[in-house]
């Protein structure tokens, strides 16, 4: 039996102007969804840098608390690390949080924080950018510390439950 012209041409396969529309289709696609993923990429590494810089003082106040010694936490000389070490001995590390590239911290190089063995601390807000956009790094005088998108206002302070005097 001869086999008709629609036949023919299905067992044949694809020809060349398919399979470079197809090939451009996905090219288009790749193009469009490369970007995303390295938005992505970058947002879960400011992320976890942000979780771990919560982490480093969390466990500077922890140590400062439990040796009752000051703790310091700061940027090491080159800026890539947030670390928490002995204000009594500069060379023993408490804790440590690598920067990525992408973060970049305005006033890294003057920032410090310190935490006392009361459990107060002090330091300035770090103000840092990434992809996301900027947030602050600030610590409360009674040793908390958070994230916040925006800067904390001069002379905004809590007063403490029990503290009646201050508030009349």
């Amino acid at each position: 039996m001869p086999r008709t012209s629609s036949k023919a041409r299905s067992d044949r396969g694809l020809t060349f102007i398919e399979l470079g529309a197809a090939i451009t289709l996905l090219a288009l696609f790749a193009a469009a969804v490369a970007p995303a993923f390295v938005r992505l990429a970058e947002n879960q590494r400011a992320y976890r840098f942000r979780e771990e810089a919560l982490a480093v003082c969390a466990q500077a106040r922890e140590a400062a608390l439990s040796r009752g010694s000051d703790v310091t936490v700061a940027f090491n000389e080159s800026g890539d690390a947030l670390v928490a070490t002995l204000a009594s001995e500069e060379d023993t590390l408490v804790a440590r949080a690598s920067v990525p590239d992408s973060i970049s911290a305005d006033g890294a190089g003057s920032w410090t924080a310190v935490f006392h063995p009361d459990g107060t601390a002090e330091a300035d807000p770090l103000e840092v950018a990434d992809g996301a956009g900027v947030r602050y790094l600030v610590v409360r005088a009674d040793g908390r510390v958070a994230w916040a998108e925006e800067p904390p206002e001069e002379g905004d302070s809590r007063w403490r439950a029990g503290d009646y005097e201050q508030r009349t």
